[in-house]
């Protein structure tokens, strides 16, 4: 049984989101997991297995109850059936190519798919669905215990002009932290910028060059209505 969700990036914050739905989705998470060697899942590779983790990844596998291994560097065949699903699911669901609709409709819609391809006859239980397959091996999964809080916190300042940059734009921020340190916690949807506290918030955007500005941020009232 597969779970397909495209991602825009993939970075720490917006990994651990997609593993939270996944688990959400199955009902519960796996005892062992197997990743290739990306940077928001290891920051070097060391000698064999041996690896240096990214904590907070390490975090969200501890609360999700996964003990967590990776492949050797260009090696994905070791992933075994995880890449036999993948050509799976591209021949049945993604050919032709996905087109139109916000990403979050394509991602409503390939979920409705996953669960209709559960339908189809098991491949080596006989009379029986991938779905009532996976039903009767759902409890060896470790019981879903909600989503980890899925940020990414990055160190910046705040330059004279208010503009905090990250990830390729530009956020306004309070004068009142202009020439200042600043934590960016980056979410999946939101960016919030904190200096002891929340000094911007501004919707996540994707492209490159943009000027993420709130125009109240001049105003001391965005201080009353936002941040009380």
């Amino acid at each position: 049984m597969a779970f397909v969700r495209p991602c825009r990036r993939e970075s720490l914050e917006i990994l651990i989101d997609a593993h939270n739905r996944a688990f959400a989705f199955f009902g519960g998470s796996c005892r062992r997991s197997v990743h290739d060697n990306m940077k928001a899942v290891v920051w070097k590779i060391r000698r064999g297995r041996d690896r240096d983790w990214n904590k907070r990844f390490l975090a969200m596998c501890g609360r999700h109850l996964v003990e967590p291994s990776v492949c050797n560097p260009r090696s994905a065949w070791e992933k075994g059936q995880v890449e036999i699903q993948v050509s799976h699911v591209r021949r049945l669901i993604l050919a032709p190519r996905l087109r139109g609709g916000s990403l979050d409709q394509i991602n409503a819609w390939l979920e409705a798919m996953c669960l209709e391809d559960a339908g189809r006859r098991h491949p080596e239980a006989k009379g029986r669905s991938v779905l009532e397959a996976f039903a009767e091996e759902r409890g060896a999964l470790a019981p879903f215990r909600g989503p980890f809080e899925s940020f990414r916190a990055v160190q910046a300042s705040a330059p004279s002009t208010c503009l905090v940059p990250f990830d390729g734009n530009q956020c306004s921020v309070h004068a009142a932290a202009a020439g200042k340190a600043v934590e960016v916690p980056a979410r999946p949807d939101r960016i919030k910028i904190r200096r002891n506290r929340a000094v911007a918030e501004h919707a996540r955007s994707f492209a490159k060059g943009e000027a993420l500005r709130h125009p109240a941020l001049s105003s001391g009232a965005f201080w009353k209505v936002v941040y009380r």
